[in-house]
Formats: C-alpha cells, structure tokens, sequence
C-alpha cells in the first residue's frame, strides 16, 4: 500500500480537508505511474459535458461553461440523464448538476480521498474513496445526500456501474484485485477476483468485465446469478 497511497497523503487528507481554505487543500490521491481513467465526458439531454480539471470546470457543447469544485476529475449521468454528477477530487466534493439548464442543484463532501463517481442511471451514486477505504452512496433525491458508507478494504480506486447484470465492480489497487458488489442503496460484497498489478481502470460490456493494470488489460467473464 505505501508504493500507492503515501501514507502521509493519507494523513493529510484525513486532517481536516472541510476547515482548509480550497487552495490549501492537499493534492488529491493518485497512483503513482497509472494514467488517469475516469470517466472524463458524458452526453446528457443533447449535450456534451467534459469535465477540464487543470480549469475546474466542465466544458458544455453548446453553452457556458459549469464551474466546479477544484479538480473535476470524473462525470457521470444521473436520474435517467436529466443530471450530471461531476467529482472534484481535490475539493473532495460531488456536485450536481441540471442537464437542461446547467443549474447546480447539489452539492456533497465526498470523503477523504475520491477518485471516481459511478451512477446507476436512476438516483443512487456510488463514489470511490481510496483513502477512506470505501464506497460512499449517494442518493440525489430530494437533495443530493449520504445514504450509506461501504466499508471496503484494498484501495478501491476505479468504479462502473454494470446495466446488465446488476453490479457494481470496483478495482482495488492495494490488493491487485477487483470486487464484485450488488448496487442500490444497501451495496454489499459478493466476490472478488485476482487482477493484473496496480488496476487503475474497469469497464463493463456483454461480452465481459475489462479491467486495466499496470502492464495488461484482462476480460473477466464473471458467473451471471
């Protein structure tokens, strides 16, 4: 684990992240050699939404852009597309937008140490916390809030939300492993599955679930219950 959360990372991170004047806040985690494999753009009631973390912003194909907190750095869909839940992993918060009107309706500390944001395309959210070692759940209505905290030992780091089959599939990035997890709001462990070193990325598609290590990518084709 010390090769890929510091531990004084993690220290920092956990010391007080909400008193901290924004551009005092440590950096965000990272995985150090792994390129960054959130999701980065979405389309959503006709438009485009790209988040830009070096500007804290998301660039919107035919209108203004939508300012976020520092460091947007992963995007998903919510609420059957009509909003937009972007992850600023610096400021460690999740915020929500309208797809429509751009309007921001919500906004959410999101742990210690996030890294992605997954949606189940209805109103839960599920945000990996690499240093708090955990899944946060999220439900965006009536408000966007905190429904649960999943504990979840190994570094989970990347996340996907898998339509077909009714999962959540989570890398853990200290163990070289990937869990499989049900979704909703009362999310639990089902299995795990040996990966390659380091996997930073997971994709999920009819044919399988992708996930992406250090040196190669492997398909899983996990048991269908």
């Amino acid at each position: 684990l010390p090769r890929r959360l510091p531990i004084l990372l993690g220290a920092l991170a956990l010391a007080g992240c909400g008193s901290a004047p924004a551009e005092e806040l440590p950096p965000a985690a990272a995985l150090p050699g792994a390129p960054d494999a959130a999701p980065v753009s979405v389309t959503a009631e006709g438009r485009t939404f790209t988040v830009n973390r070096e500007a804290n912003l998301v660039r919107v194909s035919d209108g203004a852009p939508l300012r976020t907190g520092l460091e947007p750095a992963s995007i998903t869909t919510a609420d059957g597309g009509r909003r937009v839940a972007v992850l600023s992993v610096r400021e460690r918060v999740l915020e929500l937008f309208d797809a429509r009107t751009g309007r921001r309706i919500g906004r959410a500390d999101a742990g210690s140490g996030p890294v992605q944001v997954t949606s189940n395309d209805g109103s839960y959210l599920y945000v990996t916390d690499a240093i708090g070692g955990s899944v946060l759940v999220f439900r965006t209505l009536p408000e966007l809030h905190l429904v649960r905290r999943y504990g979840l030992e190994g570094g989970p780091w990347a996340i996907v939300h898998d339509a077909e089959r009714r999962r959540l599939w989570v890398t853990l990035s200290a163990a070289d492993r990937v869990a499989e997890l049900t979704t909703g709001r009362r999310i639990r462990r089902l299995a795990d599955y040996a990966t390659a070193e380091q996997p930073f990325a997971v994709a999920a598609g009819p044919d399988g679930v992708a996930v992406t290590g250090r040196d190669r990518v492997q398909l899983l084709e996990p048991r269908t219950r």
